[in-house]
């Protein structure tokens, strides 16, 4: 039995588990920010239409234009989940994620081949 038989099939257990370790991650990635997005706008809906309410029964006009103030600041600026500033986390962070991990595979399958015994 050559050197080389015997370490490849331990190569591939240990790509499976490499492969299976990452859609693992990519899984609780995906439930993460599609958790943030439903928060996001679970929360935002009820919020716009409640200010839409409010400026439409309002008489004061002092009140009415602080509560159009507050709606154009809400509508500028939908809320959003992040980690301190550092990164949103939302639907496209998973995006990104995944096509970075698809492009890491790619090369290293390149090198790979590369380094295959002949």
């Amino acid at each position: 039995m050559s050197l080389c038989s015997s370490v490849i099939p331990g190569m591939a257990m240990m790509s499976a588990i490499q492969s299976l370790w990452m859609l693992s991650q990519a899984l609780e990635l995906f439930h993460l920010s599609n958790s943030a997005h439903t928060a996001v706008v679970t929360m935002y809906d009820p919020v716009v239409a409640t200010l839409d309410r409010i400026s439409l029964d309002a008489t004061d006009q002092k009140f009415i234009r602080a509560v159009s103030l507050f709606y154009l600041t809400v509508t500028a600026r939908p809320p959003q989940l992040s980690l301190s500033g550092f990164s949103v986390i939302g639907r496209p962070l998973f995006l990104s994620v995944a096509s970075q991990s698809i492009t890491y595979l790619i090369i290293m399958m390149q090198f790979r081949t590369d380094m295959s015994p002949s």
